[in-house]
């Protein structure tokens, strides 16, 4: 663009040196014109580059609007999952199979899962108070549940009370 200006002043100084008043004035209207012209472009140009920057400046504010929402969003999610994880109450723990209910589990599987001898009750999940009741009437001698009460009692006689209540407590609480 200077290039243009600077070959148009020195077409109009040629020009004035050269020509006549009529000559001269025809320059010095076509130098005012291209004056005119440059101003004009200048002027377009400077208006479409206030406006593209005032459309980057638009747009980069919408992106930063969207940016802050996401993180606002974000950060709500974490919290509510935070407060939920806090507020949730941990399950109680599974107790391991204890050592008085190894010798069980070759028939009732080791979750106590399984009917023993394809007959008996499942013991998972049963109440506490009722596997003890249990344990001991066949220790005793005293239950003879589809047939097993003397091999049960074969099997429980060697169990102390401590071991009759830590196969209790796990056979109550395994899931």
């Amino acid at each position: 663009m200077k290039k243009s200006i600077y070959l148009s002043i020195i077409a109009v100084m040629l020009v004035f040196t050269a020509c006549d008043e009529k000559a001269k004035d025809a320059v010095n209207d076509a130098a005012v014109a291209v004056s005119d012209s440059v101003k004009e472009g200048t002027k377009d140009a400077v208006e479409a580059t206030k406006e593209a920057v005032s459309d980057a400046a638009e747009a980069t504010k919408e992106a930063a609007k969207k940016v802050g929402d996401s993180v606002k969003k974000s950060t709500s999610e974490a919290t509510e999952a935070v407060k939920s994880a806090v507020s949730t109450p941990a399950k109680p723990a599974v107790a391991a199979i204890p050592s008085a209910y190894m010798k069980c589990k070759g028939c009732h599987g080791s979750k106590g899962n399984a009917k023993a001898l394809g007959k008996a009750k499942i013991l998972m999940g049963q109440d506490k108070a009722t596997l003890i009741a249990s344990m001991n009437a066949y220790k005793e001698g005293t239950k003879n549940e589809v047939g097993s009460g003397a091999l049960m009692r074969g099997q429980m006689a060697p169990i102390d009370d401590a071991g009759i209540e830590a196969i209790a407590t796990y056979l109550s609480t395994v899931k």
